[in-house]
């Protein structure tokens, strides 16, 4: 099944149908906490580009994934599901655009990810795995905006630098295969 043009509603129905015994009576809020705590998350970071300019999106202040942040679209990729569905997915559900090409543009490591909850419970801590990939829009984006590297809003996500850098590299044909870094927090 072609999970990528599937709403987030549809893709949970999904899963519930494909793994009735996984089905359990949380709150969505508990899920995440209880997978962000156990699990090494690969996410696939979606990074486009005009000009010299990278797309971005601003996160409500209510948002349980990085409130009130600005960052590139990225989302998990799920059980069942090809890198191409994904990155179309989250493309068209982040950004509400279409995909024309895209390109492995590195991996971040990053064992100390935080997250606050925006509802005063706590400090989230999670290992992610960052699989940062250039991509080509085939449609104008009809969400987030165009921000140039070296002015990046405040908001803006510190371990998700290196994904910006990762790109620019690739675009002036710079390519390093099998990039890996790591990403470890200023204190």
């Amino acid at each position: 099944m072609d999970t990528s043009k599937l709403s987030d509603a549809e893709l949970l129905a999904e899963y519930n149908k494909r793994f009735p015994a996984q089905r359990k009576a949380y709150q969505p809020l508990q899920v995440f906490m209880d997978h962000y705590r156990r699990f090494v998350g690969p996410t696939l970071e979606i990074v486009a580009q005009r000009d010299e300019q990278f797309l971005v999106i601003a996160r409500d202040p209510r948002d349980i994934g990085y409130a009130g942040t600005v960052h590139y679209p990225g989302g998990y990729l799920l059980i069942g599901e090809t890198f191409q569905e994904a990155v179309e997915r989250i493309t068209r559900n982040e950004l509400g655009a279409t995909v024309q090409s895209w390109q492995f543009a590195g991996l971040v490591n990053d064992p100390y990810e935080e997250r606050e909850d925006p509802y005063g419970r706590g400090v989230f801590h999670g290992h992610h795995l960052h699989i940062v990939l250039s991509v080509t829009l085939a449609s104008e984006p009809q969400k987030g905006f165009f921000v140039n590297r070296d002015s990046l809003p405040p908001e803006f996500i510190p371990h998700q630098v290196s994904g910006l850098d990762m790109v620019a590299r690739l675009q002036k044909g710079i390519t390093l295969p099998g990039i890996v870094e790591e990403y470890v927090p200023v204190e």
